[in-house]
């Protein structure tokens, strides 16, 4: 997870093969895998990506801890990653291969 890089949007990606299929999301992208799920503009942003997080080491969450920057925070839990906007309430919850938008 990115949460407060210049550069990047807040959010996080799964791992290279751990991308959710959704070929109606990512229409005629390179790949049919959703990778990464972004915070734009107070709205969850599915991005359909082969590669992974550029720049400095993201930041890892072991089973249980929490991090936030700003107004998003996120939860290593359930088998999965919980993020969510506190100012919008919109969020996701990621796991290898899956992944929901509220």
């Amino acid at each position: 997870c990115v949460l407060d890089d210049k550069e990047l949007f807040p959010g996080c990606e799964l791992g290279e093969r751990d991308g959710a299929e959704d070929p109606e999301v990512c229409g005629e992208a390179l790949t049919t895998k959703v990778g990464r799920l972004e915070f734009q503009d107070g709205r969850v942003q599915p991005v359909c990506n082969t590669d992974t997080i550029r720049g400095d080491m993201p930041d890892v969450l072991n089973p249980g801890e929490a991090a936030r920057a700003g107004d998003v925070q996120c939860l290593n839990d359930l088998g999965g990653i919980l993020c969510i906007s506190l100012s919008s309430e919109a969020g996701f919850f990621a796991r290898p291969k899956e992944y929901v938008v509220f």
